[in-house]
């Protein structure tokens, strides 16, 4: 049963099988029926609408962009034959050991070729590069025919990428015409300074190729139309007289130039690196209300902009007025971009400047002594031969010294000035901590490290003719009667000891002067020790006050009066002052009073410097005379010649 069952089920699946294979052709049958339908329709709907296929139609499309770049007019190249002609006389006229005899031709060849056609070619890299040639090589006249042909599209030019260098080139070289180019981006400033490319020829401008009064009006564009207005270019112009004059237009201007100043900001090292930005910004922070200046600080002290600024005056009393008023949240953020640069940066006398600011302000010490002061002292070779870094070495441990406080009153001030919104002025504490304690703490660190370096080189720092005055001097004269100060002046004096071939030089009988001041016994042993003609030293003019000090120090006071008594009459007869005060200490004749020096007036001193300039100019534009000989000279002369035997012409 099983067996039939299962030939049952064989023979019942066969049928099946059978029936389902019949199936199977009929239903291919009909897919092939309508296959063939479908590709009729799809081809009489094909012909109908004229597609192509996929491949095709990509194809099309790469063909239509390529026809629309080609004529699109910032791709085009007008007058490209002649571009092509250009580029050969190019090549020989800018090489460099062409004579300017050999050039001129050519040059005169390469003008009349492009004569009426540089107005279509200068956006264009090549043809920009060939006329900045052209205007580098030509004659004045020809270089303002050329400019005179950019002239409609100036603007345009200077914001041009490859443009803006011929822009630049047309303010170095076309001077006679600066002042009308100028006046052609008279109302395009503000824009132009925001535009990447025309940034920087809106900065050359400013900086290099117009006078101060001008500047001040720039400055004024950036308040807005209304004040603009009120000057002209050209004329001085006083930011506090027109705030007095017209107080209802204050706020909206600072309100415009605020606003002005954040997107400045916003274009990033690009614009913000350029000094007409500087002073732009500065200008805001000097008279802008307290929440604006807030505004702009904390969006300078983002990133690494104090890095970008501080190489001039202006972009560093921007840093320095942005910190003041940064929290202690932005001035940490400051601190760690400077981070491993400060050496380079107190290379520039503004950034030191900077420098010394922020280590003034800045409450958090402990952060101060793990960035600023330690590479600070990595640098002290540098510092020791500028005239700011001596200063501000000096401060770090000497605050209070007279031209520390001469050099730096402004920066070490503990206050500075706001306004609020209705401009009332008022000042503002920058600093939390006690300047006491934190002077406290800056001697603590750099005093050792200063002592050290200075004693071990004693003959560089006395014989650099970078240092006057020395740091050596301005240590000395410190007056402290601290412990540490004595024993730094007497490690000092023992490193200079070490060198008595410097006795004649200037800098160093100066600190020999100032360590007998302060009735140094070592250095007056040392002096009487090493001074063998002090009757000549006693007559000279600067090193008298030398032998002055050794006659006043008590321990070698009477050995001195001996050795000068036979030149007393000789030092009361003598012109110099220094002299006579010997003569007056030895017991001779008193020496008359100091003249004060005469105040010259600025007039008085212009007239002076035009009076030299003049005497210059004529010593320059009088003809030399000839000299003569005398006609017996010339008779022997000629003799001499016609005696001279022939040359003998080698076969």
């Amino acid at each position: 049963m099983e067996k039939e069952d299962g030939k049952k089920k064989v023979v019942t699946s066969k049928k099946e099988q059978v029936s389902s294979n019949g199936d199977s052709k009929t239903h291919v049958a009909q897919a092939k029926k309508t296959g063939v339908q479908q590709k009729e329709k799809k081809g009489d709907a094909m012909d109908t609408s004229d597609q192509t296929s996929p491949q095709k139609d990509a194809g099309g499309k790469r063909k239509a962009k390529r026809d629309a770049k080609e004529k699109d007019p910032k791709r085009a190249k007008p007058h490209e034959e002649t571009l092509i002609q250009a580029k050969q006389l190019w090549n020989s006229i800018r090489d460099r050991t062409l004579s300017d005899e050999a050039r001129a031709p050519l040059l005169a060849e390469l003008y009349a070729l492009l004569k009426g056609k540089i107005s279509d070619m200068i956006f264009k890299h090549d043809a920009s590069r060939i006329i900045q040639t052209m205007l580098k090589y030509s004659e004045m006249p020809q270089k303002e025919a050329i400019a005179a042909e950019v002239k409609e599209n100036f603007i345009h030019l200077c914001k041009s990428h490859y443009g803006s260098f011929l822009a630049l080139k047309i303010f170095l070289r076309v001077t006679t015409k600066r002042n009308e180019y100028f006046l052609l981006l008279r109302n395009e400033i503000t824009k132009l300074l925001k535009h990447k490319e025309s940034a920087k020829v809106m900065d050359y401008v400013y900086t290099e190729c117009i006078s101060p009064e001008q500047k001040r009006w720039v400055l004024l564009q950036f308040m807005g139309p209304q004040l603009g207005l009120l000057a002209e270019p050209g004329k001085p112009v006083d930011f506090d007289e027109i705030f007095k004059k017209f107080p209802e237009m204050r706020k909206s201007a600072l309100d415009k130039l605020s606003e002005y100043c954040l997107g400045v900001i916003q274009k990033g090292p690009t614009v913000i690196r350029l000094e007409l930005a500087h002073d732009v910004l500065q200008l805001a922070l000097k008279y802008a209300s307290e929440s604006d200046v807030a505004d702009i600080s904390s969006n300078l002290c983002s990133g690494k902009n104090f890095l970008e600024m501080c190489h001039t005056a202006s972009g560093a009393d921007v840093c320095i007025r942005a910190y003041d008023v940064a929290p202690a949240k932005d001035r940490k953020t400051v601190l760690k971009s400077f981070k491993g640069l400060v050496g380079r940066v107190v290379e520039w006398p503004h950034g030191m400047e900077l420098v010394l600011r922020m280590s003034l302000v800045t409450d958090d010490l402990t952060l101060l002594k793990k960035i600023i002061f330690p590479e600070l002292i990595e640098v002290l070779d540098g510092l020791v031969i500028d005239k700011t870094g001596i200063l501000m070495l000096l401060w770090t441990v000497a605050p209070n010294h007279p031209q520390v406080q001469a050099r730096f009153k402004s920066l070490l001030e503990n206050t500075r000035k706001a306004y609020d919104a209705n401009g009332k002025e008022t000042t503002v504490p920058v600093s939390k901590k006690n300047p006491e304690q934190r002077h406290k703490e800056l001697a603590e660190f750099f005093t050792e490290p200063i002592k050290d370096y200075c004693t071990a080189n004693v003959k560089p720092i006395i014989e650099a003719e970078k240092s006057p005055p020395s740091l050596l001097m301005l240590l000395l004269e410190e007056k402290s009667e601290d412990e540490n100060w004595a024993k730094f002046r007497t490690s000092i004096f023992k490193a200079i000891e070490a060198h008595p071939d410097l006795i004649d030089d200037h800098q160093y009988i100066a600190l020999l002067v100032r360590l007998l001041k302060q009735k140094n016994d070592e250095a007056a042993e040392f002096l009487e020790k090493h001074l063998k003609d002090k009757k000549e030293w006693a007559l000279k003019k600067g090193v008298c006050y030398v032998i002055l000090g050794l006659l006043e120090h008590p321990k070698t006071q009477d050995r001195i009066k001996k050795q000068l008594k036979p030149i007393l009459a000789e030092l009361e007869a003598s012109e110099e002052r220094g002299c006579r005060l010997i003569a007056e200490a030895m017991g001779g004749k008193k020496a008359p009073p100091k003249e004060p020096k005469e105040k010259r007036s600025q007039d008085d001193k212009k007239a002076v410097k035009d009076k030299q300039v003049k005497a210059k100019a004529e010593a320059t534009t009088t003809p030399k005379e000839e000299t003569k000989t005398p006609p017996k000279v010339k008779e022997v002369k000629e003799v001499k010649e016609a005696k001279a035997p022939a040359k003998k012409v080698p076969s």
